[in-house]
């Protein structure tokens, strides 16, 4: 027998749960209504004006602890084109959650925040899908089958990866979100380049590892090794071997810029990196202070952090390479000047004795040749001086063997 309300005159009978959900329905949906009429009813609304016959917990996956209760209605979440396949073959079951109208969700807590945007879906068809909520309220749209916000929101991700495909490459980790997790760092890897410092240093070590071996990658070795050691000077207590293994190794870097060389060696060895790996940093390491020993050596000082944790009988096979290198450019250096000091003096005695029998220099004056004769022997030789300041031991070194 249909329940009754005792206060009335007469026996009326009261509407069933499923007739009352119907009229709502129906109210909504139905065209005939005003705008303002439909607009009333929304999870938004005062729950027993409207008539709100659900409640939804949500709950803090890192947490645990309930972080918001929304009073929403079954007609909504279960029918329509926008409704949740889930929810529907929820309240066509007899479990707990039906008997006492609540349901408990856990989510991840940017999926806790687009909540209120994946609801606005299901009860008007609109929601704000921005690049950083995106990823989450398609999580949200397949947990709970809401086949139409599924569809719109990969549509916007599909059309706007170019602009924000760093956003969308952490954002489809965090959710394994395979296909655009592949898309994004595809994306990723071929800007490595354009990526500004901040960016690059800001994303977790596993995104970074991601990105630097992907076969999609459009970096050169020296440029890789520079942006390597920056994310490590930024990250140090994220950095082990495991990381130094992956963004280090020889077949994607087998170059190293000199200039960082000591300090991702170093590395090596503060994380205690396999003999074998180490050993190949070490080599490239020797290859660059044979290639260029001026930048390798160029800010080393005896207080450096790096200076202390390499060995030193490695310190010292390199330190020789380096001088070795060194003193032979200096040779090399020497040898220029003298011969172009040589010609010069050639030069200049020809001026004078042309200048002297009243010859004529074609399209130039005799002043204007002495000029860049002269200026050229004293820029040399003010090179040659500065180099012997700057590295007097070299100079010394080799003085003293040619000796």
């Amino acid at each position: 027998m249909a329940p009754t309300d005792s206060s009335c005159g007469s026996c009326c009978v009261l509407p069933q749960e499923d007739d009352l959900t119907q009229r709502l329905h129906d109210s909504y949906f139905d065209n005939t209504n005003s705008s303002e009429t439909a607009c009333e009813i929304s999870w938004r609304s005062d729950p027993d004006s409207s008539f709100s016959d659900w409640i939804i917990e949500v709950e803090c996956e890192e947490t645990n602890e309930i972080i918001a209760i929304y009073h929403v209605h079954k007609v909504f979440l279960a029918s329509g084109i926008n409704r949740s396949d889930y929810f529907l073959r929820l309240f066509a079951h007899q479990v707990k959650e039906v008997s006492e109208n609540k349901s408990k969700i856990t989510l991840l807590p940017s999926a806790a925040e687009t909540f209120p945007e994946f609801l606005d879906h299901i009860y008007t068809g609109k929601c704000d899908i921005r690049p950083d909520n995106a990823l989450s309220l398609k999580f949200l749209a397949k947990y709970f089958s809401v086949k139409s916000l599924f569809t719109t929101v990969q549509d916007f991700i599909n059309g706007d990866m170019n602009s924000n495909f760093l956003t969308y490459f952490s954002d489809a980790y965090l959710y394994q979100d395979e296909a655009i997790l592949q898309l994004s760092e595809e994306k990723s890897a071929k800007n490595f380049r354009k990526l500004d410092a901040e960016t690059l240093c800001a994303m977790p070590p596993v995104l970074f590892q991601m990105i630097t071996s992907s076969n999609h990658l459009k970096c050169n070795s020296f440029e890789l090794s520079k942006r390597v050691v920056e994310y490590c000077r930024r990250n140090p207590k994220n950095i082990n071997d495991e990381f130094l293994l992956s963004v280090a190794d020889a077949n994607i870097m087998p170059n190293i810029e000199p200039s960082v060389a000591l300090h991702l060696l170093s590395l090596c060895y503060k994380n205690k990196c396999p003999d074998d790996f180490t050993e190949s940093v070490e080599n490239a390491c020797v290859e660059t202070a044979c290639e260029d020993w001026d930048s390798f050596f160029r800010d080393v000082s005896p207080d450096d952090e790096f200076s202390s944790i390499i060995p030193d009988n490695v310190m010292i096979k390199l330190l020789k390479v380096g001088m070795r290198n060194a003193i032979s450019e200096n040779a090399k250096l020497k040898k220029t000047i003298n011969n172009f000091h040589t010609m010069t003096q050639w030069g200049k005695s020809q001026i004078e004795t042309r200048s002297n029998a009243g010859g004529v220099f074609p399209n130039t004056g005799t002043a204007k040749i002495k000029g860049i004769q002269y200026k050229k022997l004293d820029r040399c030789s003010l090179e040659f001086q500065r180099f012997n300041q700057r590295y007097p031991i070299f100079y010394y070194k080799e003085s003293s063997t040619s000796r």
